[in-house]
C-alpha cells in the first residue's frame, strides 16, 4: 500500500479495499487494518482522518501527567529505586534528589499512538513517569498492549504488571501483550520508564478486538491521593499474552496439541 502512495491515481483504490476489508474482517484483523489505515492516511498528509481512524481502537489518548527525570545523577540501577511519583500522589510537585524541582507536564494528550517523552523533556536523561487511568465499565479481563524502550515498569490499581526486560529468548518486536483484569470503575496506570524514547499503550479485548466499555477518565483529586505503588517487589499481576496470530491457531488446537505447540505464544500479529 505504501509503495504505491507515489502514484495518484492509486490512491483512491488503495483505499476503497481497505475500507471494504475493514467492513468485512473480524474484530482483530480491523483492528490491524485500521492501524494500517491511519499510516496511509498520515502519508498522504490527512492527519484529521488518521485521527479519526485511530479512534476506537482501544489506544491510550491523554495522560494525566508525565514527570521527570528523576535519578539522572545516580550512575547505579535506578528502574528498580522507588521515586516520588510511586508513593501518594497528593501533589504533582516532586523534587529530583539535589532539591530540584522535576518537571511535571498534565493533561498530555496523544494524537498518532505514541507518547513521545524527548519532546517534552528534550536532552534529559533518568527514569521518567507517565500516569492515566482507564475507567471501565465493568470487571472484565482485558489484553494490555505496551510498547517503549526496555528497562520499564508498568503498574495497574498500584501493582506490577509488566517488568521488562524479562528472561523470556523470544522478544516482541511491537511490545509486549499481556492479559490482566480491570474493575469496573477506576484503574490507574503507571508506566516508569528509564529513558526518554516513545510509549505507547493500548487496551484489546480478549478477542484482540476493541476493548468495550473502557475509556481514559481523569481520576479525582481525593481518588490522586490515595493513588500509590506498592514497594513489594518480585511478583506480577498479570500473565503474558499470545499475539492474535497465535491466539488464533492454539483455539484451533485440541488440548494435547496445545502443549506441543506452546511455542506459538510468540508469534507476532
Amino acid at each position: 500500500s505504501l509503495d504505491a502512495l507515489g502514484y495518484v491515481e492509486s490512491r483512491a483504490a488503495i483505499l476503497e479495499t481497505l475500507n471494504k476489508s475493514i467492513a468485512a474482517a473480524t474484530p482483530p484483523i480491523q483492528l490491524a487494518l485500521k492501524d494500517t489505515l491511519a499510516t496511509l492516511y498520515y502519508f498522504m498528509n490527512r492527519p484529521d482522518d488518521a485521527r479519526k481512524t485511530l479512534e476506537d481502537l482501544g489506544y491510550v489518548e491523554k495522560w494525566s501527567f508525565v514527570a521527570g527525570p528523576f535519578g539522572s545523577k545516580d550512575n547505579s540501577n535506578v528502574i528498580e529505586k522507588r521515586f516520588a511519583p510511586e508513593r501518594s500522589l497528593k501533589s504533582l510537585e516532586f523534587a529530583a534528589e539535589d532539591g530540584e524541582k522535576v518537571q511535571v507536564h498534565t493533561d498530555v494528550k496523544v494524537p498518532h499512538r505514541e507518547l513521545n517523552l524527548s519532546t517534552h523533556f528534550p536532552g534529559a536523561s533518568g527514569v521518567f513517569y507517565a500516569f492515566t487511568n482507564l475507567d471501565s465499565d465493568s470487571d472484565q479481563e482485558v489484553i494490555l498492549g505496551v510498547s517503549a524502550a526496555a528497562p520499564y515498569r508498568a503498574f495497574l490499581r498500584g501493582l506490577p504488571v509488566i517488568a521488562e526486560p524479562e528472561e523470556d529468548v523470544f522478544r516482541r518486536a511491537s511490545g509486549e501483550l499481556i492479559r490482566t483484569r480491570l474493575v469496573k470503575g477506576s484503574n490507574p496506570l503507571m508506566l516508569k520508564l528509564a529513558t526518554s524514547g516513545t510509549l505507547s499503550v493500548r487496551v484489546l479485548s480478549t478477542e484482540y478486538g476493541a476493548p468495550s466499555g473502557v475509556r481514559v477518565k481523569p481520576l479525582s483529586t481525593e481518588a490522586m491521593a490515595a493513588s500509590s505503588i506498592t514497594p513489594v517487589r518480585g511478583f506480577l499481576m498479570a500473565q503474558r499474552a499470545p499475539g492474535a496470530v497465535a491466539d488464533l491457531f492454539l483455539k484451533r488446537l485440541e488440548p494435547e496439541q496445545r502443549k506441543i505447540a506452546k511455542g506459538l505464544s510468540d508469534v507476532v500479529l
